[in-house]
């Protein structure tokens, strides 16, 4: 019991935060959020209703030709992995949790909805198309 009530005393001594305190440091974190936010939309992900489109890559890479022409020295290419569903699912959750931020603040949400919209579409879309692969596979 006495260990216990130690353990609890010394933990108590800890000055833990789980927000940052000062307004510099709120507003830090709300500019690093949208900007990171920009960035996964631009680099790793397109919205819209195409196939293929709001599929978050796992991994965004320069490929070095070794030339030093401009136009081929560096070129996009992505990492296709399993795990692209996964983190589109987390991204999912992130943008219900910005709209739930946008909407009790009184800004705008047009384009969170929209995002969550073709997001949605697209997870209907692969879970459909998995479905007619496992209807295929009960029959053989």
């Amino acid at each position: 019991m006495k260990n216990l009530l130690f353990i609890l005393l010394f933990l108590d001594s800890f000055n833990i935060n789980s927000q940052p305190l000062t307004f510099e440091e709120n507003y830090r974190a709300h500019k690093r959020y949208w900007f990171y936010r920009a960035r996964v939309i631009n680099d790793f992900m397109k919205i819209d209703n195409e196939q293929g489109n709001c599929i978050m890559l796992a991994e965004r890479n320069y490929e070095y030709t070794g030339q030093e022409q401009k136009d081929q020295y560096n070129k996009y290419y992505s990492k296709v992995g399993p795990d692209q569903i996964d983190l589109t699912n987390m991204y999912l959750a992130n943008l219900a949790l910005e709209y739930k931020l946008l909407s009790r603040a009184n800004q705008s949400t047009q384009e969170t909805i929209k995002e969550i919209y073709y997001i949605l579409k697209t997870l209907n879309r692969l879970d459909n198309e998995a479905d007619q692969f496992w209807e295929q596979n009960k029959l053989s």
